[in-house]
């Protein structure tokens, strides 16, 4: 597939999501409701944070690496995500979570005004 500047081209597209714990591919991820596999980078709080997040949601499931990587527990890893998806989609499904963050900041000014 050719690159593109718009990764949310890709993420639309996408049956899942696997990625770090960046605050942006997770929201993107959870608004198009696409399951996720998150790997927080280590020692990182805000991505371990966010990590806990997409678990305790039932959004995805986050697993922490250890280093050196070891190719068995990443095909073990991917394998527990790819049997998961179907339950984390319906949950997300079910989810109320919505892209409309710029309706919300409009009703806010207004009703501010």
């Amino acid at each position: 597939m050719p690159f593109k500047e718009d990764f949310l081209e890709y993420l639309k597209a996408s049956k899942a999501v696997i990625s770090f714990g960046g605050h942006n591919t997770i929201s993107e991820a959870v608004v198009l409701k696409k399951p996720s596999l998150v790997f927080p980078v280590p020692n990182y709080i805000e991505q371990t944070l966010n990590a806990y997040e997409v678990e305790k949601n039932n959004f995805g499931i986050s697993k922490i690496l250890k280093y050196p990587l070891n190719e068995r527990e990443i095909v073990s890893i991917l394998k527990e995500f790819f049997e998961k998806i179907p339950k984390i989609q319906e949950n997300l499904n079910k989810s109320n979570i919505k892209g409309n963050g710029a309706e919300q900041v409009y009703k806010i000014i207004k009703d501010n005004s």
